[in-house]
């Protein structure tokens, strides 16, 4: 079977902490309203898309792909995955 890597291609990403700055910088990098629950310990953070719903949990990542596109990363596959970046 052959092994891949995945081209160093630089993305945009927040991270989702329970902080009403924090919250309001995500809502702006979305550019969508957003929702957090708070009837679920940890909160819950909800992004409506389009087309679809993105939840995020508490400390994980808010992604814009290279198209622009949102989509949510765990906090622990982010941290295995990405770096941050220097240019």
């Amino acid at each position: 079977m052959k092994k891949y890597i995945k081209n160093p291609i630089p993305i945009e990403a927040i991270q989702f902490l329970d902080d009403s700055n924090q919250l309001a910088l995500i809502s702006d990098f979305v550019g969508v309203t957003i929702k957090i629950d708070y009837k679920i310990t940890p909160p819950v953070l909800t992004i409506g898309l389009a087309n679809r719903k993105e939840l995020a949990n508490l400390g994980d990542w808010i992604m814009k792909g290279v198209k622009g596109e949102i989509y949510v990363c765990p906090k622990d596959v982010f941290e295995l995955s990405y770096t941050e970046s220097t240019i």
